[in-house]
């Protein structure tokens, strides 16, 4: 296409989203809350993941072996559970060890430790605690240990069901909340290219004698449709600047106030980290937003 005609047609496209400008404000409001949804459910997406990983750090399965089990005992049932491929790691601790540990723990609690000492001797028992590689894994493993009937008479006790329950309400929430996010984010998508695609029908209306005009003396479809086309495009690369500015500064007063709650969760890091990529996005949907709705008006205008 010669140079004239395309800074023709990105002149007729700027033209046409200046007459209209009041719809064009409310077609960039709308492509603005579409993909500011689309960052909340990133956002939620990863913060999400990041306290699944850091309660992944700090769940595991504890099985309990009665007083008096052999050593070796405990070791053979500790390679079975390092050959399951759920399993990211098994660490012994003996019963020595599991009373040193208590009283690390309690050191400032004289009331645990006189108990300890009231009790005369090691009231602890020696385990084992598994570390699966995702959350979801423990329900296998807590099968493995349950029905294997070779070591059932030496366990005492195995924890997964107290850990199971908080597992599977948080795990819920976030599923739930993804559900959620990704349903506004296509209501949303819709409602910008039905009010997009409404923009650009107005503008072929307003240019209806010029079209007609235009296919009189032989213009073809797709020069018809262009200018449109950069008005849509328009629309939707102004939709992604401003989610952008308000996300930027979103993350920028939220950050400090989740690292409270959240410590170690840098939303502000994460986003400056992937800046390049979140533009990069934002304007490939925007401008598709923008473009599709255009495409689809000016097709239903034309019957191309």
């Amino acid at each position: 296409m010669p140079s004239n005609k395309l800074k023709k047609i990105i002149i007729s496209g700027c033209n046409d989203f200046r007459r209209n400008s009041w719809l064009s404000i409310a077609t960039i409001v709308v492509i603005t809350i579409t993909l500011f949804t689309i960052n909340t459910l990133v956002i939620i997406n990863f913060l999400s993941e990041t306290v699944l990983s850091n309660l992944q750090e700090k769940i595991d399965i504890t099985v309990q072996f009665k007083n008096e089990t052999p050593e070796d005992k405990i070791f053979d049932f500790k390679n079975e559970l390092e050959k399951m491929a759920e399993v990211k790691s098994v660490t012994y601790v003996s019963q020595e060890d599991a009373l040193k540990n208590f009283k690390e723990a309690h050191r400032n609690n004289e009331k645990f430790l006189q108990s300890i000492q009231e009790l005369g001797g090691n009231p602890l028992f020696a385990s084992l605690n598994i570390k699966a590689y995702q959350l979801d894994q423990y329900a296998q493993i807590d099968k493995f240990i349950s029905e294997n009937k070779k070591y059932r008479d030496i366990i005492e006790k195995v924890n997964y069901q107290e850990n199971q329950k908080p597992i599977d309400n948080f795990s819920n929430l976030i599923e739930t909340v993804r559900k959620m996010i990704i349903f506004m984010a296509i209501i949303f998508s819709f409602l910008a290219v039905l009010i997009t695609f409404n923009s650009i029908r107005l503008a072929m209306y307003s240019h209806r004698r010029e079209i007609e005009i235009m296919r009189l003396v032989g213009a073809t479809n797709w020069y018809i449709k262009m200018p449109f086309i950069v008005e849509g495009i328009i629309l939707g690369i102004l939709g992604c600047f401003v989610t952008l500015t308000i996300t930027y500064f979103l993350i920028m007063f939220i950050s400090p106030r989740v690292m409270n709650f959240l410590p170690g969760v840098d939303l502000a890091l994460y986003f400056k980290s992937n800046l390049l990529t979140i533009i990069l996005l934002q304007l490939v949907a925007g401008i598709f937003l923008g473009t599709i709705s255009s495409l689809i008006a000016i097709r239903k205008y034309l019957k191309a």
